[in-house]
């Protein structure tokens, strides 16, 4: 148990004895040029723009291609059930 404490005793002791640190001049324009940098890397609205018209064309192409089989589906199920006879007829001739 003592061996924990004066571990914790010495690690104390260290942290106390750390002293604040100035830093450069330079190095905070530095990094505000690397910010202004990053910043001017954006994308442009144009592209966002085109992408976004893009992206509504194929989802409205989609939905129309969706609509266009339903109904051709419910088309084809009516002419299958005719040609395999499914349909009762009740004509005589």
């Amino acid at each position: 148990m003592s061996k924990k404490k004066d571990s914790k005793d010495a690690i104390d002791l260290m942290l106390q004895s750390i002293e604040k640190v100035e830093a450069p001049m330079f190095l905070l324009t530095k990094i505000q040029a690397r910010i202004s940098q990053e910043l001017e890397a954006s994308v442009p609205v144009k592209y966002v723009w085109a992408t976004a018209l893009s992206l509504m064309i194929l989802l409205m192409l989609n939905v129309w291609t969706i609509q266009d089989t339903r109904a051709q589906s419910k088309d084809n199920i009516a002419v299958i059930m005719e040609e395999m006879d499914l349909i009762p007829c009740n004509s005589f001739f």
